[in-house]
């Protein structure tokens, strides 16, 4: 398999939700240390700088698997890619949008990859009619970034590459 092209970058920003009719300030009626459900090392760090004493709980599986355990109270919070609930019209369910300054992204966060059989030339032509090349080239960026740094996504660390006036420019963040 090989990455053909990439759609136009979405929103990278991470978001948190809550049950429906919640917000921080309910939770901190009830809860002097919400349950925050994630599984991933770059966002684990980061919400415990932010917020130290909430308490971060494994969470694993798909958008819809990891809100049923939110509605089902077994945890308080989620976060969640907001491109992600986006392209599953799930935006009802952002309770917070996270601002990337203090939450940068995962590298390759909001990007779409348009994936072929490695050699089919005729699927190849089709992806690259569509390919968005200026998301392309920063793929290609925070990719290179990823495989210099031997970066996964086990690994917490984060930014991402942007390009204006041909000028490419990357943040970078790595947290212990």
């Amino acid at each position: 398999v090989q990455i053909g092209g990439v759609l136009a970058r979405e929103n990278v920003e991470d978001v948190l939700l809550f049950r429906m009719g919640e917000s921080l300030d309910t939770l901190a009626g009830y809860r002097e240390r919400p349950k925050v459900g994630s599984s991933s090392p770059r966002r684990v760090a980061q919400l415990t700088r932010r917020f130290p004493s909430w308490e971060i709980v494994p969470l694993r599986g798909n958008a819809d698997t990891r809100i049923s355990k939110l509605d089902g109270r077994e945890v308080d919070i989620i976060i969640l890619a907001r491109a992600g609930l986006e392209r599953l019209g799930l935006t009802n369910r952002i309770s917070m949008i996270l601002p990337p300054d203090h939450f940068p992204p995962a590298f390759g966060q909001g990007i779409l990859t348009l994936d072929c059989r490695q050699g089919d030339e005729q699927a190849l032509a089709i992806i690259k009619s569509i390919n968005h090349l200026p998301t392309y080239r920063i793929m290609q960026a925070e990719r290179a970034f990823i495989n210099l740094v031997k970066g996964s996504c086990q690994t917490a660390i984060a930014g991402e590459a942007t390009l204006e006036n041909s000028l490419l420019s990357m943040r970078a963040y790595a947290y212990n």
